[in-house]
């Protein structure tokens, strides 16, 4: 993992840097980075992801899920869903996997789906 990441900050970030998840808000400038985001409702994280692409990711959530759990949430508490963005745009793939993986451990997002390594 690249040593000037500081999971800290990136934790930090994703805990307080909410805004309102609108039809609009994939399509916002800025967005088009590789990073992590994060889903929230009434503070309580509902997940965690990355993407290469945040605001194409984002879309994609607002048009259809692959998680029902996550879907579910995002049907009944639609008004009240915010994202919060860490942009990490020179971070490589392999290394945002990693880290994605320690925002689900801090954050324990209520509808991720974490599968654990066959021993």
């Amino acid at each position: 993992m690249s040593e000037s990441v500081n999971l800290g900050a990136v934790v930090d970030q994703l805990r307080t840097c909410r805004r309102r998840f609108t039809c609009a808000l994939p399509r916002t400038s800025g967005l088009e980075v590789a990073g992590l985001y994060a889903f929230w409702v009434n503070g309580h994280c509902l997940y965690v992801g990355m993407s290469k692409n945040i605001g194409t990711r984002l879309y994609q959530h607002r048009m259809r899920q692959h998680n029902d759990s996550l879907a579910l949430y995002m049907r009944a508490f639609w008004e009240h869903i915010e994202v919060a963005v860490a942009s990490m745009p020179d971070t490589p793939e392999n290394c945002l996997g990693r880290i994605e993986r320690k925002m689900i451990h801090a954050l324990r997002p209520r509808t991720n789906i974490v599968r654990r390594k066959a021993s």
